[in-house]
């Protein structure tokens, strides 16, 4: 087969005249390199153009399952909700009928915030020589800076909440800036569990890791998974308290969410077409089988550790059921502020906002725990 080699020795710097090329074909091109390079008249080499590349902003997959409100004033509000319906008993012949039905609330708090910066000189890319598109590019780009960091900051959020399934604590070492930078913060909430139930799968499920698919020591945990997601799915669409942490006599309007992460839906796909019963249906994956009783929610990440619990040592979260009703998220505000500095001849903007995030504890909820070793 024609191989590169013939046309190496003209691709390495200045193969075919002097400075083309520039650097040989696969030499990084740094800014030393171009520093030293010159030509005989004393010309410099400069670049020709500049591509800002799209500040890619992510688009958050657990997001669409927080229903957004507003919270315009006060800082919560209450969840609250009858226990169950009244009560029937013989009648007593007393002439005035007394019934008291008992209730449940859950507060929910502002527990989210943000202020994020990002300035813009007027001159700050002058001295550059771009042409008028790329100014309108680099200013473009740099103003989607605030979004994807908000993006990145909801996502986080919102797996750690979805990971709060039991009760226990959270100690996490972290900074006043989101770059590392500035004082440092421990992060200790107290966690109260919002799933009324919680199956221990009873086999072993890693934790995941970046370049490695997931895996299941065997077909029948697999199996043992889907089984067990399907039964809670099916109760939960009738009445009663087993998967509501508040003790609420409730049940699941529609098929529930299931909450999982996308690496261990990839293994149990795999582990179905290897196992011998799953053949049986060979033009049905885990995934389509799943979505006959619930709404698949993946995500390409992991979910947090469980919160600290001498119960739960040792156990991960494999996947959850959340009832539709239960996530919840109320903007206080949200804004954006400019202002100018003379002296600077800058604009600086300030991304700012706050909201409630929550997840009902009295709907039907059910997580499926792992072993991790």
């Amino acid at each position: 087969m024609p191989t590169f080699d013939q046309f190496a020795g003209q691709e390495v710097a200045s193969g075919i005249r002097s400075n083309e090329p520039v650097i040989a074909f696969e030499t990084e091109g740094t800014r030393t390199v171009l520093n030293n390079l010159g030509l005989i008249d004393g010309i410099i080499p400069k670049l020709g153009r500049v591509l800002f590349r799209e500040c890619r902003i992510m688009d958050n997959p657990l997001d669409r399952i927080f229903r957004k409100s507003a919270l315009p004033f006060g800082v919560g509000w209450e969840d609250a909700e009858f226990v169950a319906g009244g009560k029937n008993k013989k009648n007593d012949g007393t002439c005035v009928p007394i019934g008291n039905p008992t209730m449940e609330s859950q507060v929910n708090l502002i527990n989210l915030a943000w202020s994020i910066d990002v300035s813009i000189k007027d001159r700050e890319i002058n001295k550059a020589v771009l042409s008028p598109e790329e100014v309108g590019q680099f200013v473009a780009q740099k103003m989607r800076t605030p979004r994807k960091t908000l993006a990145m900051l909801k996502y986080r959020a919102e797996t750690q909440i979805i990971s709060d399934v039991i009760d226990g604590t959270r100690s996490v070492s972290s900074t006043d800036s989101s770059d590392g930078t500035g004082t440092s913060v421990t992060y200790a909430p107290t966690v109260k569990g919002y799933a009324g139930a919680v199956e221990d799968l009873g086999f072993v499920l890693a934790p995941l890791v970046q370049g490695t698919p997931a895996t299941f020591a065997q077909a029948s945990d697999a199996m043992d998974m889907l089984i067990a997601i399907q039964n809670a799915a099916t109760e939960m669409r009738e009445e009663g308290t087993y998967y509501s942490a508040l003790g609420i006599n409730t049940f699941s309007l529609e098929k529930p969410n299931l909450v999982i992460e996308e690496k261990v839906l990839n293994a149990l796909d795999k582990a179905w077409a290897l196992d011998g019963a799953a053949k049986q249906i060979p033009t049905r994956t885990a995934r389509e089988f799943l979505d006959t009783f619930c709404d698949v929610v993946t995500f390409p990440g992991a979910f947090a550790d469980l919160p600290t619990n001498a119960s739960y040592t040792d156990k991960r979260l494999a996947a959850v059921l959340i009832d539709k009703d239960s996530c919840t998220e109320m903007i206080s505000w949200e804004d954006v502020e400019s202002q100018r500095c003379a002296k600077e001849r800058l604009t600086g903007y300030n991304f700012g906002g706050a909201s409630a995030m929550s997840i009902y504890r009295g709907n039907p909820a059910c997580a499926f725990i792992a072993d991790t070793q």
